[in-house]
């Protein structure tokens, strides 16, 4: 499934903020679902794009915040490729809005530009508006996410119809080629595997788990590793069955893998990681907040005594007190401490908060 998208923002991909926004819901044949809107971008809209889209900062103001349509959106596009002319760009802002809205947002792109050049080389220009008056593909209200969207719905179609291998195979935008696995296992399993953080595990035709692995992408992780496959990829060879975890985020997901490894558990085709007994010095006992499984979820990350002593996924409510959350928090005793784990975690990562005990 396919959910092909045209933005129009207050700017460009590192800082723009969405004004309209167009998704159109297809399978490569034909519209299933729609949806667009007007949203408010809380800043200022530059004269230059009120000029080019006629969205002005008045025809904004009594329109939606982007947090309000964010859980939305996100039903209605997660688990499909994002489909867009320039799709870097629409890509970009998406996920940066969601993650303001305190949503993660990674999803396989399909861009119509590279797509294009590589289906239609002869091409003179690959602009949205030049491609689709060579192609005769009819363009209502230019420099508008709906009119913009609705056209590159229509080349995305005669692209699909024209080559769909090519489309969902060599694209540089769809970042797997999932034709070129030569597994066990049906491309509908990888697929099933979610695009969000977790721990994922790879069972052999005895049914026993040989490998564990992490990612922030648990589908994207997955595939990477499958895709190593130069006919000497034991992991490959003996993949007939995948499970998979989802943990909120990706500091939950690598404790669990590090910790299943140090185990006697530990699959066969994992090393064995190097046990970290660094104490987290200088910060005392404190709390880890940040993102849970959906909106309403919250993991938790506890160190007392410089190292880990316990973790959880809870229920979210904002009035609740560190004392209360601490007590929602059973202990645990880790193999390691993970003073280095969360140290750059913490520093590489915008959490949502640290609470001091």
């Amino acid at each position: 499934m396919f959910a092909i998208v045209d933005i129009e923002a207050t700017g460009g991909a590192d800082n723009g903020r969405i004004t309209e926004i167009a998704i159109f819901i297809s399978d490569g044949t034909q519209i299933l679902e729609e949806f667009t809107t007007l949203l408010n971008p809380q800043v200022k809209i530059p004269k230059y794009v009120q000029k080019l889209t006629g969205i002005t900062s008045k025809k904004v103001k009594d329109a939606s915040l982007f947090a309000d349509v964010a859980q939305e959106l996100l039903e209605l596009i997660e688990g499909k490729y994002l489909v867009a002319h320039n799709a870097l760009f629409d890509y970009h802002i998406l996920k940066s809005e969601f993650n303001r809205a305190g949503l993660l947002y990674e999803e396989l792109r399909i861009c119509t530009v590279d797509m294009s050049k590589l289906i239609l080389p002869d091409e003179e220009s690959y602009s949205l508006g030049k491609l689709c008056d060579s192609l005769g593909i009819e363009v209502d209200d230019r420099h508008r996410a709906t009119g913009d969207a609705r056209a590159t719905v229509e080349l995305f179609h005669l692209l699909y119809k024209t080559n769909e291998q090519l489309l969902l195979s060599e694209g540089p935008e769809s970042e797997f080629k999932l034709a070129d696995l030569s597994m066990n296992i049906e491309v509908e399993v990888i697929e099933s595997v979610p695009q969000k953080p977790g721990i994922f595990k790879i069972f052999d035709q005895n049914n026993k788990v040989v490998y564990c692995g992490k990612g922030k992408n648990m589908r994207r992780s997955l595939i990477k590793l499958l895709k190593r496959n130069d006919g000497k990829n034991r992991i490959t060879a003996n993949c007939y069955a995948v499970s998979h975890a989802e943990t909120g985020n990706f500091l939950i997901a690598h404790i669990q893998q590090i910790e299943l490894l140090l185990s006697k558990n530990r699959p066969p085709m994992n090393r064995k990681p190097n046990v970290d007994n660094t104490l987290y010095a200088g910060k005392g006992d404190f709390i880890v907040i940040d993102t849970g499984r959906g909106v309403d979820e919250r993991s938790i990350i506890r160190f007392r005594n410089g190292k880990l002593d316990g973790y959880s996924l809870i229920e979210w409510h904002q009035e609740l007190s560190a004392e209360e959350i601490n007590d929602l928090v059973p202990s645990y005793q880790a193999i390691g401490s993970y003073a280095n784990l969360v140290r750059k975690y913490i520093d590489k990562s915008k959490v949502e908060k640290v609470l001091y005990l």
